[in-house]
């Protein structure tokens, strides 16, 4: 069978890849705040995200490699997933500098793209999962980086929720080949 489809091009199958905000790095000036955000109403020590404040661009940086069944050459959706964390209503405005480079390539300009939810007042502790514009695949091999800063627009006009966003993890949905690679050269 080679390196061509496993499935043989009848369907397409998708896939997501996932970081964990508590895996991302800040840089040391623009950080989100890592706070409690439920225990066990006892004094537990409880879980920790990080919360995004409405006032101010914070931001993590993370970098994600394209696994070896992703299928070359097609579209990627970055997503987040974010927790709200009030009782406020309005709308979050996300974004993503990323630069997505393959194995021996070079890293070009990076590109920003944004996307925005809505909370209302009655979405208190639920999670968003939000999805940004797909990003073009054309040329991207299986292997490739991802390079990536995730930032809340906090400055932004359309940013009207005046109150933390927690940020659980941010990741891509790709389509994907096969379950694997045939040959382990091919890793």
């Amino acid at each position: 069978m080679g390196k061509g489809s496993f499935f043989g091009g009848k369907a397409d199958f998708w896939k997501s890849l996932t970081v964990g905000a508590d895996q991302m790095a800040p840089q040391g000036t623009n950080d989100p705040d890592y706070t409690q955000i439920a225990d066990d109403g006892a004094g537990s020590t409880g879980i920790f995200a990080y919360l995004f404040d409405p006032d101010a661009e914070q931001e993590l940086f993370f970098t994600l490699t394209l696994p070896e069944n992703y299928k070359p050459g097609t579209p990627i959706t970055p997503t987040v997933q974010a927790l709200v964390v009030t009782a406020d209503a309005g709308v979050v405005v996300l974004g993503l500098e990323y630069a997505w480079v393959n194995k021996d390539g070079t890293v070009g300009d990076t590109t920003i793209v944004t996307s925005s939810f809505t909370v209302t007042a009655t979405t208190t502790g639920q999670m968003i999962v939000e999805d940004f514009a797909e990003i073009v695949g054309t040329g991207k091999e299986p292997g490739s980086k991802i390079m990536a800063r995730l930032f809340r627009k906090a400055t932004d006009l359309a940013d009207t929720l005046d109150a933390d966003v927690g940020i659980l993890s941010a990741g891509i949905k790709h389509q994907i080949d096969m379950p694997g690679r045939l040959l382990k050269a091919d890793l």
